[in-house]
């Protein structure tokens, strides 16, 4: 939960590589190191009053009920459980094509369709800046920057999560009795 937090006031995702860490993470390389304003949507929709949530049930994971694999990591889970049970339940399941991952992709796509700096969009997902003058001379934009700049362009038509609230506590006695260290 260390990875979630505020950064100048704007909540933000910070994704470290750190495999040493109490929470060991790992990224790719150097530029998947990154620090991403958290969606206004995703605030609207309770997402810090989850977090803080988790944190009051000593959680410190974002989804501290989810196993270890061999390795000592719980993403496994997320995927595996994502793209064999609720991609065909959801009927748009298509093995090694549609999974968890395309999220990524998709964000990708809406940017550069609502014209977003190629630049900013390498560094929201953790490419490396295709342009000598970006991987050699750019400072990385800072979340208020990326606040103003990319959250605008991250929008998708048509999506209407009006529905979807998370209410603080809502799952506070579950999560004191699943929770995993």
């Amino acid at each position: 939960m260390q990875d979630l937090g505020p950064l100048d006031g704007i909540p933000c995702l910070r994704v470290v590589h750190d495999p040493r860490g109490e929470n060991p993470t790992r990224t790719k390389n150097a530029d998947s190191t990154r620090t991403i304003p958290i969606h206004p949507e995703l605030i609207r929709i309770g997402l810090l009053d989850y977090i803080e949530d988790v944190r009051r049930a000593s959680g410190t994971r974002l989804f501290p009920h989810l196993p270890m694999d061999s390795m000592g990591k719980r993403e496994k889970y997320i995927s595996r459980d994502f793209n064999e049970k609720h991609l065909p339940e959801v009927g748009v399941h298509q093995p090694r094509r549609k999974v968890f991952h395309s999220f990524r992709d998709t964000v990708e796509t809406v940017l550069h369709a609502n014209d977003a700096n190629p630049v900013q969009i390498d560094e929201w997902i953790g490419h490396k800046p295709e342009s000598m003058g970006a991987s050699r001379y750019k400072a990385k934009y800072t979340p208020a920057q990326l606040s103003e700049l990319v959250l605008p362009r991250l929008r998708y038509s048509g999506l209407d999560l009006s529905g979807l609230r998370y209410s603080p506590g809502q799952w506070n006695e579950w999560m004191l009795k699943n929770h995993r260290p």
